[in-house]
């Protein structure tokens, strides 16, 4: 079954990520639900510890991107060490807004950074973005978002790095046509500038 697979694979890709250094846990206020610029791209210092992800996009822009009502984000304690995550979910609704079914897809936006025992070895934005275009196999540019972006192999996979912020945005449980880079870009530039 698909769904089990893109699980299974985003299970593989956060076990690289913290094998690596390139992933996080921390814990974040979810309850925000407008973005906030609390926090700059420019100037700042990396990793950014103080950037909750769930205050970079609401339920109506993820709902208006990927055409399907989502749940208010929440905080994704599985992000790993160094990073911090945001969960939104979508399900099965009546014309009443009671949802039919349990949760059927996931959006997840990652503020990530490396794990605090490697930092030393990644100072800059620049530095951790690069060593992640090496690990993440089968990945490929993506121009028009933020300084740098790549997509990782599965499609529904953006990597972005913006001045001092890696972002990492991606959907599973059969969310939008794999081939479609659209909602990721435009999901990515709104997150941009919450930051």
């Amino acid at each position: 079954m698909r769904t089990t697979s893109m699980a299974a694979s985003v299970a593989l890709w956060t076990a690289v990520a913290i094998a690596a250094g390139g992933c996080g846990s921390g814990k974040a206020d979810a309850s925000s639900s407008s973005p906030s610029a609390s926090a700059s791209t420019t100037g700042g210092s990396f990793p950014n510890k103080s950037l909750d992800p769930c205050s970079l996009l609401t339920a109506d822009q993820i709902a208006a991107a990927i055409g399907m009502k989502v749940d208010p984000g929440k905080a994704d304690e599985s992000a790993g060490e160094g990073s911090r995550g945001c969960k939104w979910t979508t399900a099965a609704y009546d014309a009443g807004g009671s949802a039919l079914m349990g949760h059927v897809g996931l959006v997840t936006l990652i503020v990530v950074g490396p794990n605090p025992a490697l930092a030393s070895r990644f100072p800059t934005a620049a530095s951790f973005f690069a060593f992640q275009k090496q690990i993440v196999p089968k990945q490929q540019p993506v121009s028009g978002v933020g300084d740098e972006a790549m997509i990782a192999g599965r499609q529904q996979d953006l990597w972005a790095r913006k001045g001092d912020v890696v972002l990492r945005l991606f959907f599973t449980g059969g969310l939008g046509d794999t081939s479609e880079l659209t909602p990721l870009k435009k999901l990515m530039t709104e997150a941009f500038s919450g930051t």
